[in-house]
């Protein structure tokens, strides 16, 4: 799906994941039982923290990231989304909210995974000179690589 995705992307897609989650939790705090409020509250101050560390791994390469998604259909399908959940309430709209919330997440894990590359076909692409002559150097690169991308998928649940 986003196997070769740049760090641009994965970055934006976060972002843009983290933003959607907030503002569903504030729909949540106000269209869903006490059960679900006390979940959006979690869940808005979580994405909201895992934002900032987007943010600032984004700042930190040089990348500038957009408060709106650049794909128009998938603006119309968050507003679409966003619409249907505002004249939900109560129990209808945890079971909606809830389904919606895992299946989100359930997408972006897997997306996320797709993200890491092949590491030995990496490695074979990346070899300078003899076998194993690049390996610490891969091996640094990879480990900072996994530590940056780690962070800004912390779990809030």
């Amino acid at each position: 799906m986003m196997q070769n995705a740049t760090p641009q992307i994965i970055l934006q897609k976060l972002h843009m994941t983290n933003l959607e989650e907030i503002e569903m939790g504030k729909l949540a705090e106000q269209n869903g039982t006490d059960r679900v409020k006390a979940y959006a509250k979690t869940l808005q101050t979580d994405h909201a923290a895992a934002d900032r560390q987007v943010k600032d791994l984004a700042q930190k390469k040089n990348i500038t990231l957009s408060d709106t998604p650049k794909n128009p259909e998938m603006q119309k399908k968050m507003d679409e989304a966003r619409n249907r959940l505002s004249n939900m309430k109560g129990a209808e709209f945890d079971r909606t909210f809830a389904n919606r919330m895992s299946m989100g997440h359930k997408k972006l894990i897997s997306m996320a995974q797709g993200w890491r590359p092949n590491t030995a076909a990496f490695r074979r692409r990346n070899r300078a000179g003899p076998r194993g002559s690049s390996r610490p150097k891969f091996e640094e690169s990879e480990a900072a690589r996994n530590q940056e991308a780690e962070t800004p998928l912390r779990r809030h649940h």
